[in-house]
């Protein structure tokens, strides 16, 4: 980590900061757009006017999160350009894939709340279900950056999950209830209390469904709190949550029972229950010349989960605890006579992983710890121009060891010094339409997940075996357009990555992960609102996606030009609102994901592909007085699709997603 850090005073005075200009897009009233203001921390880690960030950032603020009716946030991120949703458990912790990476595009999306990392450094779904629905004021989904301030696992994308803080001398209350189809029950609840000088929040949800599938009922519980101060002065916060899960896994179905009994389930004994707790304390200060703020962070997972496999059960126990330091410096300055912003920061994380397999008596135990130093300097010119540049060094080092073999294979440590950069310019063409281009370099590397085989070692024993880093030099060029009563963006994204981290089934006795041939990203993002009459207002997005290999062989087949799996091509969300009166409102969304190969298929030789999928939702909602009570329908065409599935052999297996469903809400909200 020495480089990184000795290097740091030469970062903070040569390289110049990421940009990302936000835009809110939204399915509420035309009211609820938040304005040109809307202050946006994901680019920089501090609070900024979203004019000043110069690349595409979407906003989904709480108005529509609550007007969208959907129970998890991964069914409402699904509807956004850019973004696939996969389930394979029936989970409300559902994997998002950002910019087409297929199965490892929960390691390629960043998930962050409140810029902490919500993301495991585990294959395994950012656990969305652990933040209160209600707690939440706005999620900002940033495209294709990220890597220069939050570090590996951004090449797709950053998602940030920003929570609610108290006004001052203020107080709110509010209640939901939810029943429908499927015998799920959603509760949420929320209050906050300020003096003029210190806010209390406190949030909670319960949710309980027996879902679609046999043997597949969830029941999950979380609760979030944070005390901080309010008004002028130094600024002071602690956050804390507890979130509790427990989930009945139906397993797959094969592509006959699909067609028999789409419901059922071959493994009614298995199941996946968890709890955690995480804390976050902040401090941020004006300085005089700038703003230093620092972040605490502490995460606990505690997992437990059956599963019965090739005839056998296995057991498995883990633990996970990590904590996270973060502090930061800003610095406005007039270089040339230009308003300009230098930002400098410095990251540690420490990770520490036990988990135990009673099939094949094995425990593992792992321990991660990244250092990164990085730097950010924009400079707005008066011709509308933002110029910017950021740059990031870090230190990466892992150990990993199955404490039950004496095989030197079986355990190991890596040591790893991945960068990331980033240059960006906007343009303002005219008030209302700016263009904005970007290069950059990002990077991932590989978790316990893909450096532990408990079964790839030379006698079927366990195995370490560490990967190269995955790098990515990722470009993006785009074009926005706002005004009073329509709001577009158009963006055109290519990545080259190299050493893609990927599972081969055929490397080794049961399969290995690896370092894939070159491949490459690259689409099309479209995306509008339209306020068309102060009655209507209509929205559109669209995205194409194509995953190649750029050259190569995978399994001694030449997989040049081929198509990575589980990524759509096509994909396109329209939504529109129809207000029949200031209180009655009629919210409709249709949504379209094309076909994709399967998971497994790299060679594209299987024959048949994962179909293409329909849905149609919709919600009427009535206010009366502090109270809004709603009707939504879920998949109005009864649509039969599954969106993920494995090629085995000759044939595949599928999840079947839910067919048609209804619920009802009532919400309370105080004034």
């Amino acid at each position: 980590m020495r480089r990184a850090l000795h290097l740091s005073p030469v970062l903070a005075l040569t390289m110049f900061p990421l940009m990302l200009h936000a835009q809110s897009k939204t399915s509420a009233p035309f009211d609820d757009i938040p304005s040109g203001d809307e202050v946006v921390i994901t680019a920089t880690r501090f609070a900024q006017p979203a004019q000043d960030i110069p690349a595409g950032l979407s906003v989904i603020t709480d108005e529509e999160i609550r007007a969208s009716g959907v129970s998890n946030l991964p069914q409402l991120l699904g509807r956004q350009p850019g973004i696939t949703v996969r389930d394979s458990s029936g989970n409300p912790d559902q994997s998002v894939d950002m910019r087409g990476f297929g199965i490892t595009g929960d390691q390629n999306t960043l998930v962050l709340v409140d810029g902490q990392r919500l993301s495991e450094s585990e294959l395994t779904a950012a656990r969305w279900s652990t933040i209160p629905l209600a707690s939440i004021d706005r999620i900002e989904i940033l495209r294709g950056s990220g890597a220069v301030v939050y570090g590996g696992g951004a090449t797709g994308g950053v998602i940030n999950i920003i929570t609610k803080t108290p006004l001052a001398s203020s107080q709110s209350f509010s209640t939901f209830a939810s029943y429908g189809t499927y015998d799920t029950l959603d509760l949420r609840a929320g209050a906050s209390i300020a003096s003029d000088r210190i806010g209390l929040d406190i949030f909670g949800g319960n949710f309980s469904s027996a879902n679609y599938r046999d043997h597949n009922r969830v029941d999950q519980h979380n609760i979030e709190a944070s005390v901080q101060t309010v008004g002028a002065g130094p600024a002071l916060a602690f956050n804390f949550g507890y979130d509790d899960q427990n989930l009945d896994l139906p397993g797959a179905r094969t592509a006959a029972q699909m067609q028999t009994d789409r419901q059922g389930t071959s493994t009614p004994n298995d199941f996946a229950d968890r709890h955690g707790v995480h804390a976050l304390l902040t401090g941020k200060v004006d300085l005089g010349f700038g703003e230093l703020a620092a972040d605490i962070g502490y995460r606990n997972k505690d997992a437990d989960a059956s599963v019965f496999f090739s005839g056998h059960r296995f057991g498995i126990s883990t633990e996970v605890d990590t904590w996270t330091a973060s502090p930061r410096l800003k610095v406005p300055h007039h270089l040339l006579g230009t308003q300009s912003t230098l930002i400098v920061g410095l990251d540690a994380d420490w990770w520490n992983y036990d988990t135990t397999r009673d099939f094949g008596n094995a425990h593992v135990t792992a321990f991660q710890r990244n250092e990164a130093a990085y730097a950010q300097h924009s400079t707005q010119f008066s011709t509308g121009t933002i110029l910017s540049l950021g740059g990031r060094l870090q230190e990466s080092y892992m150990s990993a060891r199955d404490e039950n073999t004496g095989a030197p294979y079986g355990q190991g440590s890596q040591t790893e010094h991945p960068s990331a950069y980033e240059i960006a310019v906007r343009q303002d063409l005219s008030k209302s339409l700016a263009a904005y281009a970007k290069i950059g370099r990002s990077f991932r590397l590989a978790n316990i997940d893909e450096v532990y085989n408990q079964f790839g070692g030379p006698f079927f024993d366990p195995i370490v075996t560490f990967l190269q880093p995955q790098t990515s030099l990722d470009r993006e060029i785009g074009i926005e357009l706002i005004r009073e009563s329509f709001s577009g963006r158009a963006t055109f994204y290519y990545m080259d990555i190299n050493n893609e981290i990927h599972f081969d089934p055929s490397s080794g006795p049961v399969g290995n992960n690896i370092n894939l041939p070159p491949t490459k990203r690259y689409g099309v993002e479209l995306d509008s609102s339209w306020r068309a009459t102060r009655w209507l207002q209509l929205g559109a997005n669209y995205t194409l996606a194509v995953s190649q290999f750029r050259s190569g062989q995978l399994n001694g087949s030449d997989v040049s030009g081929k198509t990575v799996p589980l990524v759509p091509r096509n994909k396109f969300t329209l939504n529109g609102n129809i207000d029949f009166t200031t209180d009655t409102r009629l919210n409709a969304v249709f949504s379209y994901v094309g076909s994709q190969f399967f998971d497994g298929d790299e060679t594209n030789s299987f024959g048949q592909k994962i179909p293409a999928y329909r849905t149609f939702d919709l919600r009427l909602s009535h206010r009366l007085g502090n109270w809004t009570f709603a009707a939504s329908g879920v998949n109005l065409f009864n649509e039969k699709y599954f969106n993920y599935g494995l090629v085995i052999g000759p044939t595949f297996i599928g999840y079947p997603q839910p067919e048609r469903a209804v619920f009802f809400s009532a919400e309370y909200r105080s004034r």
